[in-house]
């Protein structure tokens, strides 16, 4: 195990980057939605609930596609499984992360926005597997 690195090996990797970014997305998305300009302990409970459940939901689906479930070519890009404690703790807790941040600086969103979508597309159509960084 290292502490920062490979997704198959390390607690920390370059994807826990875009986890932060998209609990800011995510969160702040759930407090418009909510259309409350000051959240109160019950919203920010049931917030943290929606995230948590969307961070393991997507997991989940990342899982599926490290295996072959979605073919092999989205198997091969995402190069092999996630190590579990990173899939399990840091992941989420990366953007339950993020969602404290925009809780606390919500004009955070838009720059959040703007580099999350510059890296996925970059990642997704330049570069020929999820951890290319890495290699």
């Amino acid at each position: 195990m290292e502490i920062f690195g490979i997704k198959t090996i390390s607690l920390i990797d370059y994807w826990t980057i875009i986890h932060i970014l998209s609990g800011i997305i995510i969160g702040f998305l759930l407090l418009k939605l909510q259309k409350e300009e000051n959240a109160n302990k019950k919203i920010i409970i049931s917030n943290i609930i929606a995230i948590l459940s969307l961070a393991f939901a997507w997991e989940i689906i990342e899982y599926l596609g490290e295996i072959g479930v979605f073919g092999n070519i989205i198997k091969t890009w995402l190069y092999g499984i996630e190590y579990l404690p990173n899939r399990l703790i840091i992941d989420p807790l990366s953007i339950l992360l993020g969602f404290f941040i925009v809780l606390k600086k919500p004009k955070v969103f838009t720059p959040a926005t703007v580099l999350c979508s510059i890296w996925v597309i970059i990642h997704i159509f330049l570069f020929k597997s999820a951890v290319y960084l890495n290699q």
